[in-house]
C-alpha cells in the first residue's frame, strides 16, 4: 500500500504484532516541502521468505497469482508471465537487502 510522509520513515519499526517493513521509498518536493512516498507491509517476523512473500502479495494477490500461472500453464510464456517472474525476482532480492540492512 503507496504511503505518505513529512519525515523520513524508517526501514524496518517494530510493531505491536510484528514489524513494519517500508520499500520503494521516493523522496517528492511538494510546495518546497519534502514528501516521502513508499510501500509498507507488516510482518509477524523479520524472516526473508516472509517479506518477500508479502511483497509480491501487494502486488499480485493470491487470486492473481494463480490466474498468471493457469494463464502461464495453458499459453505458455507471454508479457504478464515475465512480469511476475521479474517481481519475484526483485521482491527476493528486495528481501534479502532489507534483512541484511538490519
Amino acid at each position: 500500500m503507496r504511503n505518505q510522509s513529512d519525515s523520513l520513515p524508517l526501514t524496518i519499526s517494530k510493531r505491536q504484532n510484528g514489524y513494519a517493513i517500508v520499500y520503494d521509498l521516493e523522496q517528492n518536493s511538494i510546495d518546497g516541502k519534502n514528501i516521502y512516498e513508499y510501500n509498507e507491509i507488516l510482518v509477524p517476523t523479520l524472516d526473508q521468505e516472509t517479506i518477500a512473500h508479502k511483497i509480491i502479495e501487494e502486488r499480485y494477490s493470491i487470486p492473481k497469482q494463480i490466474e498468471v500461472m493457469i494463464e502461464y500453464l495453458i499459453n505458455g510464456d507471454n508479457d504478464q508471465w515475465a512480469n511476475y517472474i521479474s517481481y519475484i525476482n526483485y521482491a527476493k532480492s528486495l528481501a534479502r537487502s532489507i534483512i541484511n540492512e538490519d
